[in-house]
């Protein structure tokens, strides 16, 4: 793995619908903090989330049966999700949901998804 990555440009970390797997908000901040931190200069991160704040998606639902699986997920509310971000200044247009994070013009009418967006630029 040694030499993938170039540390003398920058780079773009996705933690793309990853996250909602880790239950402990703390945690999660303090490991998307350390990220940013170890990332160069220039770089960016970008973090999505499966929320329940949405009421055209049944994600409470889907939360609650996915607790019985080997794998259960966390929806977390928009406060939540802004706390994963600490203190960085967010990259426009800030947390919206998925849908409205830099739609394609042509995409009038776009979907509901139930996930929150939103970057940051590392090192800020």
């Amino acid at each position: 793995m040694a030499g993938l990555l170039d540390f003398d440009t920058p780079i773009a970390l996705l933690a793309l619908l990853v996250l909602q797997y880790f239950p402990d908000t703390d945690e999660v901040t303090t490991l998307i903090r350390q990220y940013r931190q170890a990332l160069p200069a220039g770089s960016v991160v970008v973090l999505s989330h499966v929320t329940g704040d949405d009421p055209a998606m049944p994600v409470a639902e889907a939360t609650r049966l996915s607790q019985n699986t080997d794998n259960p997920t966390y929806a977390r509310t928009r406060d939540e999700f802004a706390a994963l971000f600490a203190d960085a200044l967010l990259i426009d247009p800030g947390i919206v949901f998925a849908q409205h994070w830099h739609p394609d013009s042509h995409n009038t009418d776009p979907e509901h998804t139930c996930v929150y967006t939103a970057a940051t630029h590392a090192r800020a």
